[in-house]
């Protein structure tokens, strides 16, 4: 079995992510859960594109491996962007009516007759 190995900088990077995820939530302000959702989404991949691209900086000309996930992450959160503005735009809570003909509306009382 594994030991779990938490170190000091593993608790600080998870209590930077939550603080840049909460001020994401707060400064978009989503109207529903899934809005939510991809925000969080958004938020932790640009945390891991930043630490990738701080990891691929440390090494003198750069990690090739940290440079490459880091394009490839670059690419998901410009898909989750696009997710994003799709869903404000089409998706959401939202009321349609097909082919309502008003000859067929009903107004005023209806009574039973015999």
């Amino acid at each position: 079995m594994g030991t779990l190995n938490i170190t000091h900088n593993s608790v600080l990077r998870a209590s930077s992510d939550l603080q840049i995820t909460q001020d994401g939530l707060a400064s978009y302000q989503p109207k529903d859960l899934v809005e939510s959702m991809l925000v969080t989404q958004l938020a932790l991949t640009h945390n891991l594109i930043i630490g990738f691209i701080q990891t691929g900086k440390s090494a003198f000309l750069g990690n090739e491996g940290d440079q490459k996930m880091a394009a490839r992450l670059m690419n998901v959160f410009n898909g989750q962007v696009q997710a994003l503005k799709r869903y404000k735009k089409y998706g959401g809570p939202n009321i349609s009516f097909n082919q309502v003909n008003a000859s067929q509306a009903i107004v005023g009382n209806v009574e039973a007759g015999g």
